[in-house]
């Protein structure tokens, strides 16, 4: 989106999820997240004011209450 290099952004979104200790699996050209609803919209909300700090940020989010979570691993 205008940045020569994306992986700070990246780190930054994932680093937002950890805090609010949102669970999340990584794939090769998105990110799957799962958790309480607080913490989920709260955490995409810091992911997004940190990806700006690194210049232009569009975040394209899919939201589900319906999706499963990924095998082998856990909904606490």
């Amino acid at each position: 989106m205008g940045q020569e290099d994306l992986e700070p952004v990246i780190q930054a979104v994932w680093a937002a999820f950890q805090r609010r200790e949102v669970d999340y699996e990584v794939g090769s050209m998105s990110t799957i997240a799962w958790g309480e609803d607080a913490n989920v919209f709260a955490a995409l909300q810091d992911a997004f004011k940190e990806a700006a700090k690194c210049g232009p940020t569009v975040m394209v989010i899919t939201l589900s209450n319906a999706c499963p979570v990924p095998k082998g691993r856990t909904d606490d």
